[in-house]
């Protein structure tokens, strides 16, 4: 963490950590929770080393488990294959031209939303960011979403079924700090622009506020307010 914050300190943050599992004061699946939720860093590609093997560390961030001791040539794929999913392409010495590292976006946003054609209106207007969207049908459907997978945003919708947005969000609040060591951006969603909307939100919990339907232009103005920072 000491080596990440200095580089991005430097402008000049790292694109890829390969991490063991298994190391003291730390685990790997741990570090990688610090990494994914620090305000400074932006997210570097992260590939795990285990001794097992065990894909389902691979949820939580990693893009890819290799069993040690790694051959050359898998470790070679795994850097290729991070390096664009992170970068687009750009120049790297060991695997090539690659895309342009400039334009590095939030990579994985829930959107929490019941109604079908707002969630597929939302999914597209994401994806045209380069952002991976997965999709929550309901508030307590997004809360088990946020425990099982690390997310770089949320987009909650107050009026979901189940659950309610304000809820979600508050219960969200409660554990995310302690159990995930981070708090994660959430944005709220509605279609209802009253006055006193947005403070009901930011009193949920909630860091900012987005009317719906909603555009390209207003969607970048919360990515780069909140998100990662594009290098």
């Amino acid at each position: 963490m000491t080596e990440l914050e200095r580089a991005a300190r430097n402008g000049n943050p790292y694109d890829l950590a390969i991490i063991d599992h298994h190391m003291p004061y730390m685990s790997g699946e741990r570090l990688a929770v610090e990494i994914i939720g620090h305000h400074l860093i932006p997210t570097p590609g992260l590939i795990l080393l285990s001794s097992s093997g065990d894909s389902t560390h691979c949820g939580i961030g990693f893009s890819d488990c290799l069993v040690k001791l790694v051959r050359q040539q898998m470790l070679l794929e795994a850097m290729k294959k991070d390096l664009r999913k992170v970068a687009g392409t750009y120049s790297c010495g060991v695997c090539g031209d690659i895309g342009d590292k400039s334009k590095m976006p939030i990579r994985k946003v829930l959107l929490a939303d019941d109604n079908e054609i707002n969630q597929l209106v939302g999914k597209e207007t994401l994806q045209q960011r380069g952002c991976h969207v997965t999709v929550a049908d309901n508030g307590m459907a997004g809360l088990e979403a946020l425990q099982e997978e690390c997310f770089e945003m949320v987009f909650m919708d107050c009026q979901v079924p189940v659950m309610d947005g304000y809820e979600a969000t508050r219960q969200w609040r409660m554990v995310e700090l302690e159990h995930f060591g981070r708090r994660l951006p959430l944005i709220a969603l509605t279609a209802n622009a009253l006055a006193g909307d947005r403070e009901n939100c930011i009193a949920a919990g909630m860091d900012d506020y987005l009317p719906k339907p909603f555009g390209l232009a207003e969607l970048n103005e919360i990515l780069e307010k909140w998100g990662q920072p594009v290098r």
